[in-house]
């Protein structure tokens, strides 16, 4: 639906990224999206994730990997340092957060949560996972609408 690589495509491709160096992973999740679902429905809900998704690819490709793990979870895993991709994602938040998206005559705004990490192996992936979603949700549990990393 979104374009973007899925979750088995995602891990494939992360690999064998990481089969090269080091890269920086950031786990992603759209802010009150259940809350856009019950307001405007489900069909305006994909139009958010399409959107999202256009906004991630045009702000991260075609250096980064950009995915949609489920629902309205993103990663992207790229070469640039954590504090790059940090600062590239809080500019695309305060993009979302100030211009809204314009679906079915409705303008919606909408705010991401981010955790960032660097993963240095293959091996190391998963524990990246784990790191990046704890500083996701500690994004979350401060307020929402940041990006947090080491």
């Amino acid at each position: 639906m979104t374009g973007l690589s899925n979750r088995r495509a995602f891990f494939e491709e992360s690999r064998h990224r990481l089969q090269q160096g080091s890269q920086t992973l950031a786990l992603i999740d759209l802010d009150f999206f259940k809350q856009v679902n019950d307001r405007f429905g489900h069909d305006v809900g994909d139009h958010v994730l399409i959107q999202i998704s256009q906004l991630l690819s045009e702000h991260f490709e075609p250096e980064a990997l950009v995915a949609r793990l489920g629902g309205e979870e993103f990663a992207l895993m790229s070469i640039a340092s954590e504090f790059e991709l940090a600062q590239r994602l809080q500019a695309l938040n305060k993009v979302l957060t100030t211009q809204p998206l314009s679906i079915s005559e409705q303008q919606i705004y909408i705010s991401l949560s981010a955790g960032v990490v660097t993963v240095q192996t293959e091996e190391g992936l998963n524990d990246a996972i784990i790191a990046a979603d704890t500083f996701l949700y500690k994004a979350k549990d401060n307020g929402r609408c940041q990006v947090r990393c080491a």
